[in-house]
């Protein structure tokens, strides 16, 4: 395991943020190596740099600081005592991911209970505080999940978005605005509500808190990475035991660093918010938090000494310094009396707040139709760790619907009856034995369906929980609508010009929900190509595929397949793993089975120009690539796959798919005319041969072809037998 990255300054962040864009980790490494803990510090900082009005305030409250060191204060008069005994406030976790559900309702539970656990002093290892026991604080802050929404209506306390944003080093936060691209949840009401939100931390960045106070819609609450979130198969094995979280929550209820400034305590150094300010009577000179010289990374060794009093143990079991999530243990006695006088000065919403109790009237049956998984959607498998794509089907055929089923009531759901149609027909009706507790929800697969070339509507409707009645059937019916490709003819060509992506006749199916095929600007020779993004898509060995279906088509038949490719390796590529993949493969069942042709090029094969770390933004060398794909049924599915392992970024123009003529059909072994194996590619001619193509008699040295069935030849195709060899017509021969 790396060393854990300590930045002290904006300057650092920088330096380190700009290494982070030369040295490319995959995905199921950057998640461990290295990391950056948290980033508060960074972003006070960087505003302190570049807004001249919180410098000044920033600068008075420092003034104030030293002057309560001086005055050597009590914190006793200064706390409002209001709190005689837990408090409990409401969360809302917004999880912002590619697919947001691999953060399940267990693992926010365990988030939840995690925080009870270590703000109240009660956490099974709170024996770990060594010599530091004594001032182990015991904390009345407690958390549940949101209960009712702002408009007084159950909620779960979770919401989930498929989007891309990441946590970056700085506040405001894209991931914390509805209005982001790449998406974002806004918070809600701060008064009322602690927020939190999950995502991708970027550059390894774990979390991040806002500036102290009351908070605003657009900066309060605290972001996490998902893989220091809770303790999952995903999660990175230092950090799983949701103590980021921890740790970012204390910032936000007033708490700095344990190192903050050294050796001068700086711990509880003013807050460095204008609309609420640390009394006096609660700053440095009573704060029994020991003073760290420096962060503490991993797990020390009991009794390593503090740096500022060598004899002196160091507290690296405090929560607000920066060691591993398992020796984590304690907050001090002055940092529990500083957040709860935060609480109870600074966030008095949190005292009054109905958010954390279930609405009044809570029904007793309520089955919510939350989402449709199948097809077009993402579930999470905690056993095997795999986000589990459905994607909307590439041809005709049957598929599963599955829908997330959402409890609103406060009876456990033991059974539901589900009926589903497909463009208002083929109703198929059935009763499903369940569990699902209050606030929970549970995936259900369903009777099979069959989609058609087109527009599809699939309607999912629940009814009968517990075979009683419903209390709020508005929210029992949930639709959605795709599109499968109608297959093309052949020729197909496609430049990508038109702004429209996929195109027509092109499907894209994107496994896991994050980068995948789009649209580029840049082509050879017009204004558009296919692009895949390859330099920032750090999960591993995922596939995407761009996929046409063709039509006219006859067994046997081969098609060429022929495009433009521009790609740059990434120079890692040349020595390690960084080796991405492109290839071409073919089915004739709408994917059930798929054969790879002899189409497959990666790293410097694939290349088009030479490798570089930097990112490949601008096609300039084009090289022509063919496949060669045997059809053999009367739809053709061709599919071109890339498989991302973190390289470059790769561009495809002008795809172009053509059946050849004429077709040949090559008898190459001995005896039966109806074995594939006697035949070139195991293909045997279609009963009756197409115009213009061709079957060509040239069996093995000494043996015999026998055509022992029926065989029709068109006016326009021809049958040869090679000058010398045996070709033997038990069966029927007919020439139009």
């Amino acid at each position: 395991m790396s060393n854990i990255y300590r930045i002290a300054l904006l300057a650092a962040l920088l330096l380190t943020q700009k290494l982070f864009a030369q040295v490319k980790v995959p995905a199921n490494q950057i998640a461990y190596s290295p990391v950056q803990r948290c980033a508060t510090d960074e972003a006070i900082q960087k505003r302190y740099l570049t807004d001249p009005a919180f410098r000044a305030l920033m600068d008075e409250r420092t003034r104030e600081y030293r002057q309560a060191i001086d005055d050597g204060v009590s914190p006793l008069t200064n706390r409002n005592n209001i709190l005689t005994g837990p408090i409990t406030i409401p969360v809302v976790v917004h999880v912002v991911l590619p697919n947001p559900w691999m953060i399940t309702d267990n693992d926010v539970q365990y988030f939840i209970d995690r925080m009870n656990l270590d703000f109240s002093g009660l956490n099974p290892d709170s024996t770990n505080c060594g010599s530091f026991c004594n001032i182990r604080g015991h904390s009345l802050i407690r958390f549940t999940l949101a209960k009712r929404d702002m408009n007084g209506n159950f909620t779960t306390g979770i919401e989930r978005l498929v989007g891309t944003t990441t946590i970056g080093a700085s506040e405001p936060q894209g991931v914390k605005n509805a209005a982001t691209p790449s998406g974002g949840l806004a918070a809600w009401d701060v008064t009322n509500y602690y927020n939190l939100w999950v995502a991708v931390g970027s550059g390894g960045l774990l979390g991040i808190a806002p500036e102290i106070g009351t908070g605003t819609a657009t900066n309060d609450g605290v972001c996490v990475d998902y893989r220091a979130f809770t303790n999952s198969c995903i999660a990175n094995p230092s950090f799983n035991l949701s103590r980021t979280a921890v740790h970012e929550v204390g910032h936000n209820f007033g708490l700095h660093h344990t190192f903050q400034s050294g050796c001068s305590n700086g711990d509880f150094a003013q807050l460095t918010s204008a609309n609420c300010s640390l009394p006096a009577g609660l700053l440095a000179a009573i704060d029994n938090t020991p003073p760290q010289s420096a962060s503490t990374s991993g797990c020390p060794a009991v009794g390593t000494a503090n740096g500022c009093t060598p004899s002196e143990p160091k507290n690296y079991q405090n929560y607000m310094d920066y060691t591993n999530d398992a020796c984590y243990s304690m907050f001090t006695t002055s940092q529990v009396q500083r957040m709860e006088w935060l609480l109870e000065n600074c966030r008095p919403g949190y005292l009054t707040t109905l958010g954390g109790q279930y609405p009044a009237g809570m029904p007793a049956l309520d089955a919510k139709a939350a989402i449709i998984v199948s097809p077009g959607g993402n579930d999470f498998d905690e056993g095997t760790c795999t986000t589990v794509a459905y994607p909307i089907p590439a041809c005709t055929g049957s598929f599963t619907p599955r829908v997330r089923v959402t409890n609103g009531g406060i009876t456990t759901l033991t059974s539901i009856t589900v009926t589903t149609t497909i463009n208002g027909t083929n109703t198929q009706v059935q009763n499903i034995a369940t569990s699902i507790a209050t606030g929970r929800s549970v995936v259900l697969a369903l009777n099979s369906q069959v989609a058609v070339p087109g527009a599809n509507l699939l309607t999912i409707t629940l009814s009968a929980p517990n075979s009683g009645a419903d209390a709020i059937p508005a929210d029992n019916t949930i639709s959605t609508t795709f599109t499968i490709a109608v297959p093309g003819s052949l020729p197909y060509a496609q430049d990508f010009v038109s702004a429209a992506f996929p195109p027509p006749g092109i499907t894209v199916v994107n496994n896991d929900g994050a980068i995948s095929w789009s649209r580029n600007t840049n082509g050879n020779g017009n204004a558009g190509s296919a692009y895949i993004n390859l330099f920032d898509y750090s999960v591993q060995n995922q596939v995407d595929d761009m996929v046409m279906n063709v039509s006219g088509v006859n067994p046997g038949d081969t098609a060429i397949l022929s495009f433009d490719v521009s790609y740059r390796p990434y120079t890692a590529a040349l020595t390690s793993t960084f080796f991405d993949t492109l290839s071409v493969l073919y089915s004739p069942d709408c994917g059930v089975t798929t054969t790879a042709s002899t189409y497959k090029k990666w790293g410097a094969a694939l290349g088009t120009v030479p490798a570089s770390s930097s990112a490949y933004t601008a096609p300039t060398v084009w090289r022509r690539d063919t496949a060669y794909i045997r059809s053999a049924g009367n739809v053709m599915r061709v599919i071109i796959r890339c498989t991302n392992r973190y390289g470059n970024n790769l561009y495809l123009d002008n795809i172009n798919l053509a059946k050849k003529s004429p077709h040949i059909y090559r008898f190459t072994g001995n005896g039966n005319w109806n074995l594939g194996a006697n035949w070139s590619e195991g293909i045997i001619p279609p009963s009756t041969l197409p115009n213009g193509d061709m079957i060509l008699i040239d069996p093995l040295p000494g043996g015999e072809c026998v055509l022992n069935v029926s065989q029709t030849v068109s006016s326009a195709g021809s049958i040869i037998v090679v000058t010398g060899k045996q070709f033997r017509i038990p069966g029927n021969l007919q020439i139009l």
